[in-house]
């Protein structure tokens, strides 16, 4: 199935032909933490952020999308402490199909989305993440657990604080407070 695998750019001028595959991954999360379409077609229709979907044929394998964070900004995400002049990346969304799961999209996903965040110049890359896969690969490529916030958004789960460091920054990343 690999060979057949189509990454797209995901922006405001593709909302409308992915907003349903994009909200039905987003329904794979527990309800209090979903974005809804005003928030994530905002997100979408942002300059500074990353997105990409992932198709075989009509089938729609998974999404990853992130959004530049500004450093006012950076107490409400939990990363106070972020080098100066450090530009920032939030890793919002990484969902794989329930259908495809355990078969390599979501490593290939965080893989483009890594890429193309170095092509952004993003030096860090920080996201709060299930205690899953998606943390499994983000620590496999080089992702460092920072904190973990119980009962994350009412969902009932811990989630796990987590920076990367695209460009080697001499400035070690903070452990929040």
């Amino acid at each position: 199935m690999k060979a057949n695998i189509v990454l797209e750019d995901i922006g405001s001028n593709a909302w409308e032909k992915y907003a349903g595959h994009i909200m039905q991954l987003e329904n794979t999360y527990p309800e209090s933490m979903r974005s809804t379409e005003d928030d994530m077609a905002y997100i979408l229709d942002s300059e500074k952020k990353v997105a990409k979907i992932a198709f075989s044929g009509n089938e729609c394998l998974g999404a990853i999308i992130g959004f530049h964070v500004a450093p006012e900004d950076y107490d409400y995400y939990g990363l106070s402490g972020i080098p100066e002049g450090a530009k920032v990346i939030y890793l919002m969304n990484m969902v794989v199909n329930p259908k495809y799961r355990g078969m390599g999209f979501g490593r290939m996903l965080l893989n483009e989305f890594i890429k193309d965040s170095r092509k952004n110049e993003f030096h860090v890359i920080a996201g709060h993440f299930r205690q899953s896969s998606s943390l499994n690969a983000f620590r496999k490529s080089g992702g460092v657990e920072k904190a973990v916030f119980s009962n994350w958004e009412g969902s009932g789960e811990d989630f796990v604080l987590c920076y990367l460091n695209l460009f080697g920054m001499t400035q070690s990343l903070p452990v929040p407070a």
